[in-house]
């Protein structure tokens, strides 16, 4: 009777795991497939905003050559102003493309794969935490928090951006470590703690932002471990320490960093006073809240002067401020009880409070990204709530068919807009026309998105003539709209030089009006006195309208600013040949085939 008992048991448990497994297998099912209805259309994209930051630049397109460099350089090697735009390191994501380059060559239909693949196994890895994290629950919970983070439409800017792989990068290792150290936790093997601390390292070098990380552990381990506080204390210390060190050991040996900030940018680095930093940092995250519970409109950039730098008698920093505290009161409250409400505020506040802007300054001054992190929490706090607006306790292993279905009925009332929302817009990032065009009605106010477009549409309508495009209305039209949007960015910030230049840029151009010209030039160096673009420019402008001594001076002043400048050496080349005087002609000559050898040798 006994065997009969212990083999009825084991058949029991075996047809139980059996079971178990079938379900996980559906629910992981469920996830990646999800996942390809929103962000399948991705994969047909091609290259578009900052993407060249990552791929289809000289330093990836060595494929896997370019690896050994790519750890010893910087992230952003780039020219603005005629001057060196260095800055970041972030070598592993800069890796993986290289290693795509180098087995499928100039690809951006595998690199959109690629990033939705990630984004996949990132929604898997967060849902086998959280199913860990939340033993006690129902698996539907976990489940239902994974998909509302999946389906979230303010991801669209991280997997459709080429360029925000790091992000998926960044976030994918701190939910790697995260896995890791729950598994040192729990087995108390070494092996996870120092594979734990290998991932997050390789996280960092995808993008500092798993920093962010840090303080969540400490609140994760609180709330579902019962790890002793010594352990607890030297892992946190281990993560500063490693941050430490990643951090300060590049510096020994990356080139200099040059990334000056603008005021266009974020004028919060210009703000001395914290106060006032302070209540625009609580205007931002009532943004970034609206955001989470309706991510519209979503756009490829912000800065100067989307977000208002505004004072303590804002209505709207008041009620944030109210808001917040009462949202921090709660979880406070809840936390003894070690309640998932507190604990789902706590991870909002921590993670959208380091995008403040109080604290630190983000180069950006708000961004779509940013709230990534933050819907995390945000996805477990709704999660929540859809269980108990309908009676049923996340914790009760059955739930009625009945419950299910009414839980389903208000997912289903969140995901068919949000998902709406995420489709259309993986269709505005198609490439970087198609997502400027879509933007731009919604940055009336900012400087830097119209300046960007006007470049953009510039380059375009460049294309078309080359090709000889015979529709001229159109092209007027087009060119006209480059100057309206530069008229705007003049208008939101009236010092920013860099679009005075491009329409000095624009009347040489297309209008061939070098007066106007020269007033945008000259207005660009009245701002910035040693901005080389403009020198340049008008030394163009002097040269086409017979004033050869002004235009001499300006070369040489460009010269001077920038001494591998090709166009310059040229300018002086012609205009010497055209004047008579063989002996400059010849040395300006020599000057440019030599620079332009150079140049060609560092592009090869």
């Amino acid at each position: 009777m006994k065997k009969k008992k212990i083999r009825k048991n084991s058949t029991l448990a075996i047809n139980n795991e059996v079971k178990s497994r079938k379900e996980y297998l559906v629910h992981i099912g469920i996830i990646a497939i999800l996942a390809f209805i929103l962000y399948g259309n991705t994969i047909a994209n091609e290259y578009s905003f900052d993407d060249v930051y990552v791929t289809n630049n000289k330093e990836v397109k060595a494929g896997f050559s370019a690896i050994p460099d790519l750890f010893v350089s910087l992230y952003a090697n780039m020219w603005e102003d005629g001057k060196p735009l260095t800055f970041g390191y972030r070598p592993v994501v800069k890796t993986t493309f290289a290693i795509e380059y180098g087995l499928f060559g100039n690809n951006p239909y595998v690199s959109h794969f690629i990033n939705l693949l990630l984004y996949i196994f990132t929604c898997i890895l967060l849902f086998n935490v959280l199913k860990r994290l939340m033993i006690g629950y129902n698996v539907l919970f976990p489940l239902l928090i994974t998909i509302l983070f999946l389906a979230h439409p303010s991801h669209t800017e991280i997997v459709s951006s080429l360029k925000n792989r790091d992000e998926l990068l960044s976030f994918l290792g701190a939910i790697g470590t995260l896995y890791l150290f729950l598994k040192y936790f729990d087995k108390g093997s070494l092996y996870f703690a120092i594979l734990g601390f290998i991932v997050f390292i390789i996280a960092y070098l995808s993008k500092p932002t798993v920093t962010v990380f840090i303080p969540i552990y400490a609140v994760v381990i609180y709330f579902f471990t019962k790890a002793k506080t010594g352990k607890v204390l030297l892992f946190l210390l281990g993560l500063i320490v490693v941050t430490y060190f990643v951090n300060i050991v590049p510096r020994f040996y990356l080139p200099e960093v040059h990334r000056p900030v603008q005021f266009i940018e974020n004028p919060l680095f210009y703000e001395n006073n914290f106060f006032t930093k302070a209540s625009t940092g609580m205007y931002i995250i009532l943004f970034y809240l609206k955001m989470l519970i309706y991510p519209h409109p979503m756009v490829f950039y912000y800065g100067y002067n989307t977000m208002p730098i505004v004072g303590w008698d804002n209505i709207w920093v008041i009620f944030s401020l109210l808001l917040h505290l009462a949202l921090f009161a709660l979880a406070i409250w809840k936390i003894r009880e070690k309640h998932i409400l507190s604990f789902a505020i706590l991870i909002y506040l921590i993670s959208v409070g380091i995008f403040s802007n109080i604290l630190k300054q983000p180069m950006g001054i708000v961004a779509d990204r940013f709230m990534y992190i933050p819907s995390l929490g945000f996805s477990i706090a709704i999660a929540y709530l859809i269980f108990v607006i309908f009676k049923i306790q996340p914790k009760n292993k059955s739930i009625p068919s009945s419950g299910i279905a009414k839980m389903l009925i208000v997912t289903l009332l969140i995901l068919i807009p949000y998902s709406a929302m995420t489709i259309t817009r993986n269709k505005d990032w198609k490439n970087q026309v198609t997502l400027l065009q879509a933007d731009i009605p919604y940055l009336e106010n900012s400087a830097k998105a119209n300046l960007i477009y006007s470049g953009t549409m510039k380059g375009e309508v460049m294309k078309a003539i080359r090709r000889k495009d015979k529709n001229k209305r159109k092209l007027k039209k087009q060119i006209d709209d480059i100057i309206e949007h530069l008229d705007l960015a003049i208008s939101i910030y009236p010092e920013y030089y860099q679009a005075y230049e491009m329409r000095g840029s624009v009347y040489i151009t297309f209008y061939k009006e070098y007066e106007k010209a020269i007033k945008n030039f000259n207005k660009a160096l009245s701002i910035k006195p040693d901005h080389i673009p403009s020198f340049y420019g008008l030394a163009f402008c002097y040269s086409k309208t017979g004033q050869t001594d002004l235009a001499i001076k300006n070369y040489k002043k460009t010269i001077e600013l920038d001494p591998e400048n090709v166009q310059a050496h040229k300018g002086l080349f012609e205009l010497y040949k055209e004047m008579g005087d063989r002996e400059k002609a010849q040395y300006y000559g020599k000057k440019t085939k030599e620079l332009m050898q150079k140049l060609k040798n560092g592009k090869s």
